[in-house]
């Protein structure tokens, strides 16, 4: 649809553009958009030339135009009180029900996350906005289940919102003929409806944490984006506050100059785990030295980590910043032997970091919350921080966080769990779920991206397991090909057959009997050449833009042609209409998994990376 403003374009509207997307929020995006965007796409292609200057034998190091801001006596703005302790942090996607269940966590802040947790479908970005407003209002409200969930009036925690990154575009709104930068996108409308609400509620600002910075000029840029719309809002210098997320390598050498580009609007820096060591695995691809083992062998404590943190402690207390430690990704689990190797894995992760100097430190599941606080808690002994613990007994150097020589082995496992991960991670992030529970972890999108970065470098240099095979495509199609078969099917379609059991109590249990295997066979044959179609489109991931939307409309064409051929000979069973109804539900299913999949290739924000990982990929995400 076209808005009636000069150059603003939704493309698809729902009930939430229309009560999100008005007239003077898309006009305060479209002049962000317009001031900012030609500088982010100037910065994304130096971060290309970057790159291509590592992959030639270029060293990363410390950069040497800004040694007198690493020498230089300066501190960042002190933080609104609100901010001053942060023990722990609860992350999760902008959905109404996690969204109260973690503002009434305990948590001392809630990062809503429109980036890594949050499947970036139109729906899911703009519904997210809607329930931040109703949080902001202290309005928001749930039902699920006979179960009315509401927000505590008298919670404590603090909200802070995250972004997509700089890369990624919102293709659905369009702006002077071209998509709106998705960074900010998410920050204008954001700002747009909770600056005054949150002011008028007492908030000491309106707060951001930032991922995916790759350069000191990436938080400039941000700077000036903040600097602008306080500015449009006659509001401030300061009134913004934000933390960035310390996820890539580039990052890891820059953090003084991150703190003091950002200086009046800065709080802290993050330690985000996966996305670094993927960052890293990315930055020196070309470096057979930086090989890594099984990922869960990357632990904090293997030494390029530690430096990494030990440096974070040092750079934010030395300005004046909060030090946030990594996740804890455990949830909880019905075993009670699970639960308790949980708990002790996170008393383990949060006594280290809080020994370290950290500040505070972060869990992905409202229940880990209080056991996580409790840590920080005793050893703290009730202060807000510890940021005088300064750490100048070490000495970090560009090399200490560059060398990633980590002495662990490669496994057949570790190899295979990569491959679970990321397909079982992949299929939910395409039907819209961006923040999952596998094996008693809550995974986002880092997780996926660290497993498939792993698999393409174990492959690429021909590395062996500690028992001798050779990890190749061909390892590789075996393990994913027999999962794909075991889980990833079955599972989806399972799934929905559960979701259908109020329609079969309406079906005569006679009659359904004889024939339902006519309907698990239904399901098979439907799968199989679903799968073999859209296996085609993933091998052309480079010329997707506009293609997708035909291909998905002549696979579904397909698929429903089956559907009247398989209906011709249902019509001699008495139950047939009763199966009708089933075979509509699925082609209903079909049609939305094939709308999120256009989305998912679309953006191409999860896996493509590496032109050279594109093609043989596809087999992570579907069976041929």
């Amino acid at each position: 649809m076209s808005t009636s403003l000069k150059g603003i374009t939704i493309l698809e509207e729902n009930q939430y553009t229309r009560e999100v997307l008005t007239p003077e929020c898309l006009q305060f995006v479209a002049t962000l958009h317009r001031q900012f965007n030609s500088t982010r796409k100037a910065l994304l292609r130096a971060r290309k030339e970057r790159a291509q200057l590592v992959d030639r034998g270029m060293a990363l190091t410390y950069p040497p135009e800004t040694k007198h801001i690493r020498e230089g006596d300066w501190k960042v703005a002190p933080p609104p009180k609100d901010v001053e302790r942060r023990w722990i942090e609860l992350t999760g996607p902008p959905n109404p029900k996690l969204t109260i269940n973690a503002m009434n966590s305990g948590a001392d802040v809630f990062m809503a996350d429109f980036e890594d947790a949050l499947a970036p479908t139109w729906v899911n970005q703009v519904s997210g906005q809607k329930t931040l407003i109703l949080a902001n209002k202290k309005a928001l409200q749930f039902n699920d289940k006979n179960k009315e969930y509401k927000l505590n009036p008298d919670s404590y925690t603090v909200l802070f919102v995250r972004p997509r990154g700089w890369h990624l575009e919102e293709t659905h709104l369009v702006i002077d003929g071209e998509p709106c930068s998705a960074s900010l996108f998410d920050f204008a409308v954001y700002f747009f409806h909770n600056v005054r609400l949150r002011l008028a509620n007492g908030c000491g600002g309106i707060y951001y944490y930032l991922p995916k910075i790759e350069a000191y000029r990436e938080c400039r840029l941000w700077n000036d984006v903040f600097v602008k719309a306080q500015q449009l809002f006659n509001l401030p210098i300061g009134t913004i506050r934000c933390t960035v997320l310390i996820e890539t390598l580039g990052g890891g050498l820059e953090m003084e100059e991150f703190l003091y580009e950002l200086r009046d609007h800065i709080v802290g820096l993050n330690a985000g785990r996966w996305d670094y060591i993927f960052s890293a695995i990315k930055m020196l691809k070309n470096n057979k030295a930086a090989i890594l083992p099984d990922r869960s062998q990357v632990t904090m404590t293997v030494p390029f980590m530690r430096a990494y943190t030990n440096r974070l402690i040092q750079v934010c207390h030395k300005r004046g910043a909060h030090a946030i430690g990594g996740m804890s990704a455990f949830i909880p689990a019905k075993d009670k032997a699970q639960n308790e190797f949980a708990f002790n894995k996170i008393t383990e992760d949060k006594t280290r970091e809080v020994n370290d100097g950290f500040d505070g430190s972060w869990v992905a599941h409202p229940g880990m919350v209080k056991h996580a606080r409790d840590i920080f808690e005793k050893y703290l002994k009730g202060k807000a921080n510890q940021k005088q613990v300064l750490r100048e007994d070490i000495k970090v150097t560009a090399d200490d966080i560059t060398n990633l020589t980590v002495e662990k082995p490669i496994t057949e496992n570790g190899v295979r769990q990569n491959i679970n991960v990321a397909i079982q991670y992949t299929y939910y992030w395409i039907t819209g779920t961006g923040a999952v529970g596998l094996h008693n972890l809550m995974e986002d999108a880092a997780t996926a991206e660290i497993s498939r970065s792993q698999l393409w470098q174990w492959i690429r240099y021909r590395c062996r397991t500690d028992s001798g095979v050779l990890i190749n495509e061909a390892l590789y199609r075996q393990i994913s090909i027999s999962f794909n078969k075991k889980r990833l099917i079955y599972n989806y379609f399972e799934i929905k057959f559960v979701e259908l059991q109020e329609m079969k109590k309406q079906l005569n249990q006679d009659q359904l009997q004889p024939t339902k295997w006519l309907y698990k066979e239904l399901l098979m044959l439907l799968t199989k050449q679903s799968l073999m179609k859209l296996s085609t489109i993933s091998q052309q991931l480079k010329h997707i833009q506009f293609q997708i939307t035909q291909m998905s409309l002549m696979l579904l064409l397909d698929f429903e042609k089956k559907i009247n051929q398989l209906s011709q000979y249902f019509k001699t069973q008495m139950t047939f209409y009763k199966y009708k109804i089933f075979l509509q539900q699925i082609s209903f299913i079909l049609h939305t998994y094939l709308n999120n999949l256009s989305t998912y290739l679309h953006n191409s924000i999860l896996l493509l990376k590496y032109d050279q990982f594109q093609i043989f990929f596809s087999q992570i995400l579907f069976i041929k």
